[in-house]
């Protein structure tokens, strides 16, 4: 069965990523040198390599007797350890290397897209093995097409393609609920077939 945290438990930490192993997870140690699992999904979602730093949204990870003192349950990158050592090399070579010239001015960000590009990345994003709540995919997108912000009215463009899609049959959704009591669910979830959803939540309650 899977298993289910409050709220008031969801604790925000600041850790950097020390190992991934063979399997696709990963584990990160905060600055109090606690131990963070992170679960492969989260690692695959954002290429996440050693040395990276995150901010990660983590749960209490004792009940499933491993080494590991918390759980992510969601991460945002604050910086890659490839952009680090870029940065030590080219302060190292910035004396003798010759300067180059002005790049040009990069190509001003979209302020939107057309409804033909945004179905196209949406199904995009549904191609991969991830369940996507709006904002996530969302700003994804709006990463991928170099959109400028991702305004409510963006979010509700990606709802409405969404929505449309599942309408016809083409996607599958989950809805969350916090409790019983609820009307509205708290959260939605999207992925491309049922069998998707089904295969990732079985995923994450063998790993745990």
């Amino acid at each position: 069965m899977p298993s289910y945290f409050e709220q008031s438990s969801v604790l925000s930490v600041r850790c950097t990523v020390t190992n991934v192993i063979k399997t696709g997870a990963a584990f990160a140690a905060t600055e109090g040198n606690d131990q963070v699992f992170i679960p492969v999904r989260i690692v695959t979602m954002h290429n996440l390599d050693i040395g990276d730093s995150v901010s990660a949204y983590v749960i209490d990870n004792a009940e499933a007797s491993r080494s590991a003192k918390y759980r992510a349950i969601r991460v945002y990158v604050e910086r890659r350890f490839a952009d680090i050592v870029s940065e030590r090399q080219s302060h190292l070579t910035e004396d003798t290397t010759p300067a180059a010239p002005a790049a040009p001015a990069p190509a001003p960000k979209r302020q939107s897209m057309t409804r033909d590009e945004l179905r196209k990345a949406v199904e995009d994003c549904l191609a991969q093995p991830f369940c996507w709540s709006v904002a996530d995919m969302a700003a994804d997108i709006a990463d991928d097409y170099e959109i400028k912000s991702v305004t409510p009215e963006f979010k509700q463009s990606v709802q409405n393609v969404l929505t449309s899609m599942h309408n016809a049959g083409d996607v599958a959704a989950v809805k969350v609920y916090a409790n019983g009591s609820q009307e509205r669910a708290t959260s939605m979830f999207f992925a491309r077939h049922v069998g998707m959803i089904e295969t990732l939540l079985d995923y994450e309650v063998d790993d745990k």
